[in-house]
């Protein structure tokens, strides 16, 4: 009997004790994001061919401990209707950099319906690499461009993962080669965190 006692007290303390080694790792683990957006920050029209456009933004995630991020965004008009694109920033202490073409499928002017395809690869240390898609559709009421659509990212390394969001923004000139553009983004598939951004646009 007094074998069974000391057993049993021996398994508590055992017990005990791993669960205090879990919770120990569970509160200095790292959170990084699910996936790695960096949102789309653009009407859904390409620069003139020839033209550049800087950008910055300020981007606040929904979730997570860190929720605040900076970017930056350069876009070049390579010839009509298609236009190269690079953003690189720090967004809860994660490196991302990504590049890609976008193409203007349908106009975007005043009373009618603007559509621009996006594709490209991006990289979010220590999250991953991948390639991103996006289908936006747009349209300008008086000086206003509202435009929205779907961003889809594959992230291949390390792991498999297909993040969905659903992105909607404005973009407000205010000054002839300037302009104020604010997003929300959406995950619709829990892949990664919602966002809300805001910044401005140069064209130079």
């Amino acid at each position: 009997m007094k074998s069974l006692l000391v057993f049993l007290m021996a398994f508590a303390f055992a017990a005990a004790h791993a669960s205090d080694n879990e919770s120990v790792k569970s509160e200095t683990a790292p959170v990084i994001s699910k996936g790695g957006e960096a949102g789309f920050f653009s009407p859904a029209a390409v620069v003139r061919s020839g033209a550049f456009m800087i950008g910055a933004e300020t981007q606040y995630q929904f979730s997570g401990p860190k929720k605040f991020g900076v970017l930056g965004h350069l876009r070049y008009g390579l010839v009509p209707r298609f236009e190269i694109n690079s953003d690189i920033g720090i967004k809860r202490g994660e490196f991302y950099f990504g590049a890609g073409v976008d193409y203007q499928i349908m106009p975007d002017r005043a009373g009618s319906l603007g559509m621009l395809f996006r594709g490209g690869g991006f990289i979010n240390d220590p999250v991953g690499s991948g390639l991103d898609l996006s289908l936006m559709v747009g349209n300008q009421f008086s000086q206003i461009n509202i435009y929205g659509g779907l961003q889809t990212k594959f992230i291949v390394d390390p792991t498999d993962v297909t993040v969905f969001n659903l992105i909607g923004g404005i973009h407000i000139p205010f000054q002839r080669k300037m302009a104020f553009v604010g997003e929300i983004g959406l995950n619709v598939n829990d892949k990664d965190d919602s966002y809300l951004s805001a910044g401005v646009l140069f064209g130079l």
